[in-house]
């Protein structure tokens, strides 16, 4: 009990300082703002009830919100010189990290909630699939979890918050495109389906369509961890 207790209490600090800073509401606004043009810019084009654009683009701007939000999980932290301090306190590594990463995915889904009154004004003009916005809420949420993982661990690598930004884009932007025919038509065809199983571009898309796949989350949940 001590061990989640100091999580969570990680965690709502975390969040509470995402909140409490103008920068976390610009990098809000703006994700949310160019998402909705994106989607928007196309959803007129094609004319009918659906959030597929609106997922397609997802995963590129997660590739830039979520390193903004985690950089300074623990890099700020080091340059600031406050890690040793917060060390000292009655609380363990696993559990700094562990309510880091807890509180800037609860950051994201917090952004991600804005799909539901899109969908909501959509159903006035056809009749919306709600299982399958669950699925594509749920693969957004499964998807920002990863970039959020990967976030936290590379910014407990440095102790600048501009070079664990840079390097999460990078490995997440890798995690993206594995998949990529671009990639895969440069290696051998037995190494193939083991690429693309590793890129979580596939597995987002697949839970996305509606399709819940233990194989999908068991992906999802052992990178994350």
């Amino acid at each position: 009990m001590k061990w989640h207790g100091n999580t969570w209490t990680m965690a709502k600090k975390e969040l509470q300082q995402y909140f409490s800073t103008p920068s976390a509401y610009i990098i809000l606004v703006v994700f949310l703002l160019l998402w909705e043009f994106l989607y928007f810019r196309i959803a007129f084009v094609i004319g009918y009830a659906s959030l597929e654009p609106l997922f397609y683009f997802l995963p590129w701007l997660l590739l830039l919100l979520v390193p903004a939000i985690t950089m300074g999980a623990i890099a700020q932290e080091k340059s600031e010189g406050t890690i040793e301090l917060l060390l000292t306190h009655p609380v363990k590594e696993r559990e700094v990290v562990v309510g880091k990463f807890i509180a800037a995915c609860l950051f994201v889904v917090c952004a991600l909630l804005f799909i539901f009154p899109i969908a909501l004004a959509l159903n006035h003009y056809g009749n919306v699939d709600w299982g399958v916005i669950a699925g594509q809420y749920v693969a957004g949420v499964l998807l920002a979890s990863v970039f959020a993982a990967v976030g936290v661990a590379v910014s407990s690598l440095f102790a600048s918050q501009i070079s664990a930004l840079l390097v999460t884009v990078a490995v997440n932007f890798i995690f993206i495109v594995l998949g990529f025919e671009m990639v895969t038509a440069h290696i051998p065809l037995v190494v193939i389906p083991f690429i693309e199983r590793l890129s979580v571009l596939s597995h987002f898309e697949s839970l996305s369509r509606g399709v819940f796949d233990l194989r999908d989350l068991w992906y999802f949940v052992s990178v994350i961890v």
